[in-house]
């Protein structure tokens, strides 16, 4: 007697088996934040296709995380951190990449700060001051892939949150702004590249 495929029968799909793209996405903290200082936090929302607005207390305008005006990614498989550029931070020799989306990769001994947080990124500390920046492969040591189990149906929203050792979020005076200029000049510098898989 011949098996009947059940999954088809009854109209269900092993979405883990279907054919993908490659979708690079590239993000510049510049095009997120504005009018920053020296005390500004480094953490932004990426919207795909949503803008959303934040109000205070008295109704005003706090902040709008951007929206970039594209389609939700369908049924993503991966997420890969291929490149990244951050300035580098005083007395420390790496940062940690904390994007909630794609959390739970990472154990680790600083259970406030890196534990179960996508990545830690190291400087170039051989060569490099506070501040300095040398854009990075995202696969320096290892290769950061973030996998969706099961595929995230519509993927529209993530937040990237730079932290120290400990889990406090980086200012710009942690890369050495003392002043709106310096602080403007080093956020300029921050950027990520990302590769995403998605079905065709």
């Amino acid at each position: 007697m011949r098996s009947r495929n059940i999954s088809q029968h009854f109209g269900y799909e092993d979405e883990r088996q279907f054919k993908t793209y490659k979708q690079h996405l590239f993000i510049d903290f510049r095009d997120f934040l504005s009018d920053v200082t020296q005390n500004t936090e480094m953490t932004i929302t990426v919207n795909l296709t949503s803008t959303i607005t934040l109000y205070n207390a008295n109704n005003n305008v706090t902040s709008k995380n951007k929206s970039l005006g594209i389609p939700p990614y369908e049924y993503v498989k991966t997420a890969e951190l291929a490149a990244y550029s951050i300035p580098k931070l005083d007395d420390e020799m790496y940062i940690i990449l904390d994007i909630p989306e794609f959390s739970t990769r990472l154990h680790s001994s600083d259970y406030d700060g890196s534990y179960d947080k996508f990545s830690i990124l190291y400087f170039d500390n051989s060569t490099m001051n506070t501040g300095d920046i040398k854009p990075m492969k995202g696969a320096n040591f290892d290769k950061k892939i973030y996998n969706f189990n099961p595929p995230d149906r519509l993927f529209n929203k993530f937040t990237i949150t730079l932290r120290k050792h400990g889990g406090d979020i980086v200012k710009l005076s942690d890369f050495g702004a003392t002043n709106d200029d310096t602080a403007t000049s080093l956020m300029n510098k921050i950027s990520f590249l990302f590769i995403f898989d998605i079905k065709l």
